[in-house]
């Protein structure tokens, strides 16, 4: 079975169309593809390493705060949502990852676009 090393996943999460955003087990920005700085109008370098509740309003924090508690509990795996980034439309999927062991590695966002 062929092996797929770092730099190899990094090239093919750098090349979707989609929207991803991972947030470590800590709830730090650990990694933004391209396609997500398009989409959200950022520069992934001013985020990397924050905690990810404080790029979010007041008003968000605590619905982000009980996803991520959810999904480290292991009560929720998955959560869709669509919103409107700058008049356009987009569907963000929210993930718990874990480990083979089942350990809890962080939080994945993928944002697709979609007609509206």
């Amino acid at each position: 079975m062929m092996r797929i090393d770092d730099a190899t996943y990094r090239a093919i999460f750098d090349t979707m169309a989609e929207g991803i955003v991972f947030a470590d087990n800590d709830n730090r920005l650990a990694y933004i593809n391209p396609a997500a700085e398009r989409i959200r109008h950022i520069k992934a370098e001013r985020f990397l390493g924050l905690d990810l509740l404080s790029i979010h309003s007041p008003r968000l924090r605590d619905s982000v705060t009980e996803l991520l508690r959810a999904f480290r509990t292991g009560r929720q795996l998955f959560h869709r949502k669509k919103t409107k980034i700058r008049g356009e439309l987009f569907e963000n999927s929210y993930h718990a990852v874990r480990d083979k062991k089942g350990n809890y590695l962080g939080a994945l966002m993928v944002s697709r676009a979609v007609a509206g």
